[in-house]
């Protein structure tokens, strides 16, 4: 039997946008300020919308406050590399301390 493969060039539907690279740390400016890098992709959709959550105990929970943010995050955040968001985790947790820091970017494109 012979099979063939005919292609369209027409993109997936409804396809769930990808955070790749995921890379966080203590901004070089310190005051514990973290700057959280990541890429963004979508092949149905140009703009996504971002959402930042953290944890402090390896993600079994995600209830560590995450409000005095700026950069690629919230509504309308373009697809592609190298998105940057900065976060001030000294004002949103105060006193808090650990080693057992992580972070989670959720992408909705509404789909």
């Amino acid at each position: 039997q012979v099979y063939s493969l005919v292609t369209t060039g027409a993109q997936v539907r409804g396809s769930a946008p990808v955070i790749a690279n995921l890379r966080f740390g203590q901004s070089a400016a310190g005051g514990g300020v973290v700057e959280i890098e990541f890429d963004i992709v979508d092949v149905d959709s140009p703009t996504v919308d971002i959402l930042i959550f953290a944890s402090d105990d390896g993600g079994l929970s995600w209830d560590l406050a995450v409000t005095t943010i700026s950069g690629d995050v919230g509504e309308g955040v373009a697809v592609g590399a190298d998105k940057l968001v900065i976060w001030d985790f000294a004002a949103d947790n105060p006193g808090r301390f650990g080693r057992d820091f992580t972070v989670r970017v959720v992408a909705d494109d509404g789909s």
